[in-house]
């Protein structure tokens, strides 16, 4: 009797712990995006959060340009009136539109205003429809795109999950040439925040150009030590604030600094002989 209370005791203990464990998997699950076609209406989705499926029209006020792209402004329809108007002073070459539905009441469109040339972007956000308008509650670009010494500014990737946005970026900075780095927007108190301003990046490896001074933290005047020309670094980390990039260079012996990324007027190859621009 014993033996059969202890193994259903076990059993029932697995099942609780089991039974936690998909339920945390279901809230980290993550949400999958639907692209929204353009100059046609898109009648299979809720956005307003009222659940009847409402007709969502993203279309150009320009016509088509021949040689395939689409120029701006552009506008998003929902159930015949309009909801978004991209910035008439950006040159768009085309809108990209992604719906994200978390349940049934929770929706975002992801609007990205993309330049085209060199993967370049104008904005991408995240918005809501309330009280008749696609509302922005999360800027993922700006934060990003504020810094001197951003060039060539593109997401290649948007994770989502119920209180998380994980965005990958790539850019082009003055000092390093292209990076790519992962930066993490939390839903709390009802708005979408970023987390801190430092992020490790794809580690990339560098030469010396130069006598190159590094300091101890970003921003500050304390030196870590000072590369020499024909050295060699791995740079792993960003460091985005004060309207100003921070790159984190790494040592084979272990040793560490910090450097601003320079200005956009730096020829390459002017820090490091590996640096190539594109574009």
């Amino acid at each position: 009797m014993k033996k059969t209370w202890y193994w259903k005791g076990l059993m029932a203990l697995f099942c609780l712990i089991a039974a936690g464990f998909t339920v945390r998997q279901a809230e980290a699950a993550e949400v999958k995006s639907v692209p929204i076609k353009l100059q046609t209406d898109v009648k299979s989705y809720d956005v307003t959060g009222d659940g009847k499926k409402d007709v969502i029209r993203v279309h150009s006020e320009k016509p088509v340009n021949p040689d395939g792209y689409t120029e701006g402004p552009w506008v998003i329809t929902i159930n015949g009136k309009t909801a978004f108007r991209s910035n008439p002073k950006n040159y768009t070459e085309y809108l990209t539109v992604n719906l994200y539905r978390i349940d049934s009441r929770k929706s975002y469109l992801c609007i990205t205003d993309e330049l085209g040339a060199n993967n370049d972007i104008n904005e991408c956000a995240f918005y809501q429809y309330r009280d008749g308008k696609l509302k922005k509650v999360c800027d993922i670009l700006t934060p990003m795109d504020r810094h001197k010494s951003i060039l060539h500014i593109y997401i290649e990737k948007i994770k989502l999950k119920k209180d998380k946005i994980q965005v990958k970026y790539s850019n082009q900075f003055c000092a390093t040439g292209g990076m790519y780095w992962t930066a993490v927007f939390r839903y709390s108190d009802g708005k979408w925040k970023l987390e801190g301003n430092t992020y490790a990046t794809r580690k990339k490896n560098l030469t010396a150009n130069r006598k190159i001074t590094l300091r101890k933290k970003p921003g500050g005047t304390e030196q870590a030590l000072v590369l020499k020309k024909g050295q060699k670094v791995q740079a792993t980390a960003i460091c985005l604030k004060n309207k100003k990039a921070y790159i984190k260079f790494v040592l084979p012996d272990g040793r560490k600094g910090w450097m601003k990324s320079g200005s956009r007027y730096d020829r390459q190859e002017y820090y490091f002989k590996d640096v190539i621009y594109a574009g």
